[in-house]
């Protein structure tokens, strides 16, 4: 038995004492079998009975060897007083022989009681070796001690056998691993019974419902026991690595296998626990997305903004923002179109979600913004712009010498208003204007048209812009100069010539009429006073 007691003292409040809580837990040992071999994580031990009248504890504890778990190197050594006295140890099968104190300086240790023999060794230890058993390798620390009195001398042998990683077999899928059914270095027969087999995890044991659960199987054959673990499984734990920029995995897992057997002739019993942890090789793990992200796409056709909007295998959980306008019912019943998984916004260049970027004489370049935010906070989930130009006259010349041109406001010019533009000579202003558009319609003589000769072709230009007071009265309201010059021009040729063909032969007869007869419509609208009272009368004459 032994018990451990704890005190706890949990801060609070600065004004009071803080309360202490008494914690304890008595325990009680599992008896002792005659030998007990434990495997652990970096070393090996392994403690056996054998009944020495007087044997002489060693009287310095053993110092430098590996770290036990529970730090009481099971239980300790008792002093016992006796006229036996430890003088030497022999490994096999080099037949080296160290004194106790050669042992504990090579990183072994060693310890006695009045019953027992405890010896511990790293796995890694100049003096143990590899043995093949059953196909699995495994790795063996292999003793004899000698106690003397005077004229007396007796021998007490330990071993300790341990399982390596190359018992262990890997798929992408399960964990396999193999322990030897008959650990022949433990056996002095081939006659034994197999009384217990446990396993566990991280040095707990667990129950067939546990086992169940974890989808874990043991597997007692004739010559192994087979432990599989699912790659992934509870009690394991995954962790990342990188090599060459490649992404990999590795599955730690420490699984623990308890044996209890009895060798029918020596009817001495063994306990043999095994705290094995294993790590898979790494897993090549490329980026594997499951809940895809939204996309946007889209093109232009001669008129139109094409956008669609692919929600892949997630439900739509973002609003969409076209140019600076939420995308709401009216909005999609007049320029949306619904598929499976996606829609498809159809919008004309010319519309006031877009922005015009730069006007040229035969095409506008617009832009149309689409934004997927997240209702909750308006973060911007996607971002997606499409520009195009669009051709479209701008400018059109009519062979009676007049002109007509369309001025667009454009980005660059976010505060111009198109209804202050006007042509070179500031008297001549729009014929229509709105928010986006100007609109003008005059002569080629007038407005202060230009007309200069290239070659054979007359060429009339003239500006569209702001008047000089505007312009300085604009820039003087924003933070940065703004332009906006527009050049028109329209040009005809200056010289042509007209073929006209005609004969010269008098004609027989001077030309006439036939006289016909028949019935000629004719529509009066008669006015009484005003010109918006007309009435419609329809009146048939017969001639």
């Amino acid at each position: 038995m032994f018990s451990l007691v704890m005190q706890f003292r949990l801060p609070g409040n600065h004004m009071t004492e803080d309360p202490v809580y008494r914690v304890g837990k008595t325990c009680s040992y599992t008896p002792w079998t005659s030998r007990e071999i434990l495997c652990d994580r970096n070393y090996m031990e392994v403690s056996v009975r054998r009944t020495l009248p007087d044997i002489q504890t060693i009287p310095k504890q053993p110092t430098g060897g590996p770290k036990a778990r529970s730090g009481n190197f099971r239980r300790g050594a008792e002093a016992v007083a006796s006229g036996y006295k430890m003088t030497a140890v022999v490994f096999s099968p080099s037949k080296n022989v160290m004194n106790v104190d050669e042992v504990q300086r090579k990183g072994y240790a060693i310890a006695n009681t009045l019953t027992r023999l405890v010896l511990r060794s790293p796995h890694n230890a100049e003096e143990t070796y590899l043995q093949n058993v059953a196909g699995v390798p495994m790795r063996v620390l292999s003793t004899s001690t000698f106690f003397e009195q005077k004229w007396l001398v007796t021998r007490v042998d330990a071993t300790a056998v341990c399982p390596t990683p190359e018992a262990v077999a890997f798929t992408p899928e399960v964990i396999t691993w193999y322990m030897p059914k008959h650990i022949d270095p433990l056996f002095s027969s081939d006659a034994f019974t197999m009384l217990e087999v446990y396993m566990g995890i991280d040095a707990k044991r667990l129950d067939t419902e546990e086992m169940a659960a974890r989808n874990y199987s043991v597997l007692v054959t004739e010559a192994h026991i087979i432990v599989e673990i699912p790659v992934g499984a509870v009690g394991g734990y995954f962790k990342s690595h990188i090599q060459d920029d490649q992404y990999f995995v590795t599955y730690t897992i420490e699984p623990m296998l308890e044996l209890l057997w009895i060798e029918e002739v020596a009817h001495e019993n063994t306990s043999y626990k095994v705290l094995f942890p294993i790590t898979t090789p790494p897993m090549a793990r490329p980026p594997q997305v499951r809940n895809l992200p939204p996309s946007v796409t889209g093109y232009c056709d001669q008129e139109n903004f094409h956008i669609t909007v692919d929600y892949r295998n997630q439900e739509p959980f973002f609003v969409v923002l076209v140019g600076k306008r939420l995308l709401n019912h009216e909005f999609a019943q007049q320029y949306l179109t619904e598929g499976d998984t996606d829609f498809t916004i159809t919008l004309p260049f010319s519309s006031p979600d877009a922005v015009f970027e730069s006007v040229h004489s035969s095409a506008v370049r617009s832009r149309l913004d689409v934004a997927l935010l997240n209702p909750y906070n308006n973060m911007t989930i996607k971002y997606f712009s499409l520009a195009c130009s669009f051709l479209k006259t701008l400018t059109e010349c009519f062979s009676n010498g007049t002109m007509t041109a369309l001025a667009v406001k454009v980005e660059s010019a976010p505060g111009l208003n198109p209804g202050q533009l006007t042509l070179s000579d500031p008297a001549c202003g729009p014929t229509y204007s709105d928010d986006r558009f100007a609109y003008f319609h005059f002569t080629v003589n007038s407005c202060g048209t230009t007309r200069k000769f290239i070659n054979n072709v007359m060429l009339y230009e003239n500006e569209i812009s702001l008047p000089d007071e505007l312009e300085v009265k604009l820039n003087a309201t924003t933070s940065s100069e703004q332009e906006y010059q527009l050049k028109v021009s329209c040009s005809y040729v200056a010289n042509i010539t007209r073929t006209l063909a005609f004969l010269t032969r008098p004609r027989d007869n001077e030309p006439f009429a036939e006289t016909g007869t028949g019935r000629l419509m004719v529509r009066m609208r008669l006015a009484q006073g005003k010109r918006a009272q007309i009435q419609n009368f329809n009146l048939t004459p017969s001639l």
